[in-house]
């Protein structure tokens, strides 16, 4: 219960805006593809699933607060947090490796059909013309990018169509890129 950002703009001496750090490097990776398509989704798979959306080329207010890791989905008669199945921390505490050293395509299946599954959920709401993926285990996309085409392939609804799935391209400065492109909408240059 700390005004954070009323204290920051007073120490500051200008305007503050505090955001969730999915929704800038959702931003940040928008702007960094070749194409600026109408909507894309963002997904960060690292410690948590967290994302953010983007249309138009600004932070959709209708999403900001968007948590897909916590979004329920059924694993063995349970219903269980995407995250807890799917983040990187899961990967860990399922296959004792990192996703960097995780090199088995039948464990690569394993996560990527509990991946789909959330991702497939969120393609049910609504249809982003592209899916960058982020994060820790986003950098090791190669290793697990057609087995996840495969499993959504799979358990792809009639109606649900699947989007460009991208790697994403600038992991390391997506959330700093975001929030610059963020204050050059706030003070109106973009």
């Amino acid at each position: 219960n700390v005004p954070l950002q009323a204290d920051l703009e007073a120490k500051l001496g200008s305007p503050v805006r505090i955001e969730n750090d999915a929704n800038l490097a959702g931003l940040g990776e928008y702007y960094a593809l070749n194409e600026h398509p109408h909507q894309c989704l963002y997904l960060t798979v690292s410690t948590g699933i967290g994302g953010g959306v983007v249309t138009d080329g600004r932070l959709d207010p209708e999403h900001l607060d968007s948590e897909p890791g916590e979004m329920l989905i059924e694993h063995n008669g349970q219903l269980v947090m995407f995250e807890k199945l799917a983040s990187g921390s899961a990967i860990v505490r399922d296959y004792g490796k990192r996703a960097s050293d995780l090199n088995d395509p039948a464990s690569w299946h394993e996560i990527c059909a509990i991946l789909a599954h959330g991702i497939i959920n969120i393609l049910s709401m609504f249809k982003p013309n592209y899916i960058i993926i982020g994060g820790g285990v986003g950098t090791h996309f190669s290793k697990y990018k057609d087995i996840l085409g495969e499993e959504l392939k799979k358990i792809k609804p009639p109606l649900v169509d699947i989007p460009r799935i991208v790697q994403a391209s600038r992991p390391e400065e997506a959330v700093i890129l975001g929030a610059w492109q963020l204050a050059k909408q706030l003070d109106g240059e973009a």
